[in-house]
């Protein structure tokens, strides 16, 4: 697994446009508007925000098969988005690692927050994690009768990691 750069855009862009195909309830945008983005565009993506790629096999140029990211939508909060790991390699653990990849990479004393769609098996995943839902809930997307929830983790306390004991 490794963080995405401007440069993974190729890459980044096989994956999500896979699993906009495959999983469109569980995103916000559509695999209809994404096909046509430019290679700026995807590049800007990935400048823009935190992204992971995660590859079957230790080669660089392995297949990705997971990917997930971090946006901060308001100071002092991070949000996951671009949850999506292949459906061949679901329930080996893949997911779990890019999720708790993403929070080890968020600031500390930020929220951290992500939605999800009803009756979308990765929420078991999120509450394993220790994401509880906040309450809040909306459409999918503008138009859309599929509802997605927020989730909320506890921020990692603010300051310095604990030392180690005995040191």
């Amino acid at each position: 697994m490794h963080r995405a750069v401007p440069e993974d855009w190729r890459a980044w862009r096989e994956v999500r446009l896979r699993g906009l195909r495959s999983d469109p309830d569980a995103f916000g945008s559509a695999w209809q508007r994404e096909q046509d983005f430019t290679e700026q565009q995807w590049r800007e993506r990935l400048a823009t925000s935190y992204a992971v790629l995660a590859r079957v096999g230790a080669a660089v140029q392995a297949e990705p098969v997971a990917t997930g990211g971090l946006v901060i939508p308001t100071p002092g909060v991070s949000q996951v988005v671009a949850m999506w790991t292949a459906p061949e390699h679901r329930g080996r653990g893949v997911g779990r690692a890019v999720l708790e990849h993403l929070v080890g990479a968020v600031p500390r004393g930020d929220r951290l927050v992500l939605w999800v769609a009803d009756q979308n098996p990765a929420e078991r995943l999120y509450r394993d994690l220790g994401f509880a839902p906040t309450g809040a809930r909306e459409p999918i997307r503008p138009g859309a009768t599929l509802m997605k929830s927020e989730m909320e983790r506890p921020p990692r306390p603010a300051g310095p990691p604990p030392s180690a004991a005995g040191a």
